[in-house]
């Protein structure tokens, strides 16, 4: 299976935010692993605008509120 057929079952994207690389988590409908994968804070904001609609989980931190500019095309439902 391709990258970009796997990103089409993504349902749900986890990420760890970390100061300079992001660790992904992605899983399927079922909740089985799609793919995981670690990737610079510019490559992230290509790889997540090309997703198809899915829930994206991280943790919540004050340092961190700055981290969907530039990431986010839309704004985030809530």
């Amino acid at each position: 299976m391709t990258n970009s057929s796997k990103k089409g079952l993504i349902k749900v994207l986890g990420i760890d935010i970390a100061k300079h690389s992001f660790q992904l988590h992605g899983v399927d409908e079922g909740g089985h692993i799609v793919f995981k994968k670690k990737l610079t804070r510019r490559k992230l904001a290509a790889f997540v605008t090309n997703l198809p609609p899915c829930v994206i989980g991280m943790e919540a931190c004050m340092r961190k509120t700055n981290f969907t500019a530039g990431v986010a095309p839309e704004p985030l439902e809530r």
